[in-house]
């Protein structure tokens, strides 16, 4: 398993874009193309920006959705896998 970068940020060859409701990770890289709800999953690509650290990740999302921290902890850090395994983020320190 790769390392969850510190303050998780998205490269700068994705681009992404609400196509029919549901949002989609375009790697212009690689033409590779993701999608994600667009609830949770995509706020939590929007905090991506390189200035939140991952606990500051979970616990915006934990009062944002009204939710306590613990049970959102393993679906934020899943996704956030996802994403450095799909070679989207990078360290944004």
């Amino acid at each position: 398993m790769t390392p969850l970068p510190n303050t998780p940020k998205r490269k700068e060859q994705i681009i992404a874009q609400n196509v029919d409701g549901t949002r989609v990770l375009l790697n212009l890289a690689n033409g590779e193309y993701y999608t994600l709800d667009d609830g949770v999953g995509f706020r939590i690509w929007e905090l991506c920006d390189g200035s939140h650290t991952v606990p500051q990740m979970i616990s915006k999302i934990a009062e944002e959705y009204d939710a306590p921290a613990d049970d959102i902890k393993a679906d934020v850090l899943e996704l956030l896998e996802g994403f450095v395994t799909e070679q989207l983020l990078v360290n944004g320190n």
